[in-house]
């Protein structure tokens, strides 16, 4: 009898020990980072950023979305891919907690302008997990502020046939206005934070404008002249096929550098602590 008891508890044990293993793969490590501000912030809030990735797990979207480092795959190449979508990056001289993953959308071109899905995934996306934040983090957490990396398709219907591409939103916002974001009610609120956000598509600065149909203009010529602005990468091109959707090849992503796949130039924000 005593035996059958103590290898129950061995068998607990073992498996404690398993599930705990699969939760710390869901993250990245401080010990595969090196620049020294990185690795201070994974280690000091790694909890956090573990309990994070769950509750983004678990959070209901109007689609499935993905966590992952790196935006731009399909739902077939998301199997088996690397989770870890939450890590801390430079950005523009910043220390940045960067939230990325595949959103599994396919928005109508003709329905929907590029304003419209953008600020789609603004609302059924990032406004959701800013709500989160504040379970974990605080105003007075030692980084600089919250980035989102947000892939989804974009498709359009022709008589003759049909074709998805991506597009990759990407939003980077201080660690004030993350938590204004998380706790406003009202568009006008949070149209202010954005107007004083960095806002991209497909690596271009962009206008978004919550409930419109179209963007506002930017300064192109500021933005080109600008030493931080990212280098423009336009969306994968897809291959129309009779009768059929194809996906395209994937979006390489605006950060770079990963354990498991190549890296892509940075156009924006650099992931250079690993």
């Amino acid at each position: 009898m005593d035996g059958m008891k103590n290898s129950s508890r061995t068998i607990v044990a073992f498996l404690a020990v398993l599930l705990g293993c699969n939760v710390v793969k869901g993250q990245v490590s401080p010990a595969e980072i090196t620049k020294p501000d990185l690795k201070r912030a994974e280690q000091t809030y790694f909890q956090q950023l573990i309990d994070l990735n769950r509750a983004i797990t678990q959070t209901k979207f109007p689609f499935s979305l993905v966590l992952s480092p790196y935006p731009g795959l399909d739902p077939k190449q998301q199997i088996g891919a690397d989770k870890r979508g939450l890590e801390f990056i430079r950005f523009q001289g910043r220390v940045v907690l960067k939230i990325s993953g595949n959103y599994n959308a396919a928005f109508n071109a003709e329905a929907l302008t590029q304003n419209q899905r953008a600020g789609r995934v603004m609302d059924e996306v990032v406004a959701p997990i800013l709500r989160l934040l504040p379970k974990y983090f605080s105003p007075q957490s030692n980084f600089d502020g919250v980035g989102f990396e947000i892939s989804y398709h974009v498709r359009t219907d022709k008589p003759s046939y049909s074709y998805e591409g991506r597009e990759i939103l990407t939003v980077v916002l201080s660690r004030a206005d993350t938590f204004k974001y998380a706790g406003a009610s009202d568009v006008s609120t949070q149209q202010e934070i954005l107007d004083n956000s960095v806002v991209y598509v497909d690596g271009k600065r962009f206008g978004l404008t919550l409930g419109q149909r179209d963007a506002s203009e930017m300064d192109e010529s500021a933005v080109a002249n600008s030493p931080t602005a990212p280098t423009p990468q336009p969306a994968a091109a897809s291959v129309p096929h009779a009768t059929d959707v194809r996906a395209p090849e994937p979006v390489p992503p605006i950060s770079s550098g990963s354990v498991t796949a190549a890296p892509a130039t940075p156009p924006s924000a650099n992931r250079s602590g690993r």
